[in-house]
């Protein structure tokens, strides 16, 4: 078992390697196009990933992207569907969860100077990221206290069967270091011990509750008031 194992992860190394040497090949290749720096991550897990890329320079000609990803280098090929909307960005759904084999989203520019590609591993549960909360709400329980309520992010599509856990950070603005309170599962929390007659800044993220990946960006801050 020992064996096995130790082959498999020098495999997966092997992999990896030759895919971060075929993205660098193919995009020093073509020095004069420009280069692409390609982002993905899950806001929806386990049911989409989001890939995003930015062009460095800004082509002056008319570029057009296509983008595919397959499970390991020699699975098949599958469209990254584009967002008309966005079309620098990709969706893929219903990737397998646990996989011991890497994904890989393959993102080609290409304009009248010839194309470039670049060629991004990733494992799915590692590039986990939620979406910030919503609908926060601040109600006045005393002079002393606050209840902060919040709802998980709407992209997050099971809430239910794949929990997510949530910090909740405060300050009144003065010389105090802002406070940050959790993990709490719950989505509401009592902030004790406030000083009246005092303005607070109050915001939440969140995050899988298995630590997939990382943290939500914080949510937009909202001002509550004792009295």
């Amino acid at each position: 078992m020992r064996s096995q194992s130790s082959s498999c992860v020098c495999a997966h190394a092997v992999l990896l390697g030759a895919a971060l040497f075929l993205g660098a090949a193919s995009q020093s290749a073509h020095d004069s196009l420009p280069q692409l720096d390609v982002q993905c991550w899950s806001p929806s897990y386990p049911q989409r990933v989001l890939c995003t890329w930015k062009v460095q320079p800004e082509p002056d000609l008319p570029t057009s992207y296509t983008a595919t990803y397959r499970k390991g280098l020699l699975g098949v090929q599958i469209p990254c569907e584009v967002n008309p909307e966005r079309p620098r960005s990709c969706v893929m759904e219903n990737l397998e969860m646990f996989s011991v084999e890497p994904y890989f989203v393959n993102v080609t520019a290409t304009n009248a100077l010839g194309s470039t590609t670049r060629l991004l591993p990733f494992i799915l549960e590692k590039i986990v990221k939620p979406d910030p909360p919503v609908d926060i709400k601040v109600t006045l329980r005393s002079s002393r206290r606050l209840t902060v309520e919040w709802a998980p992010p709407p992209s997050w599509t099971d809430p239910t069967l794949f929990q997510l856990k949530y910090q909740v950070q405060y300050s009144d603005g003065g010389v105090r270091a802002p406070r940050t309170l959790g993990p709490f599962e719950s989505t509401k929390v009592v902030l004790r011990g406030l000083r009246p007659h005092s303005q607070y800044s109050i915001r939440v993220l969140a995050q899988d509750i298995l630590d997939h990946g990382e943290p939500s960006d914080w949510s937009p801050a909202i001002t509550a008031f004792t009295t």
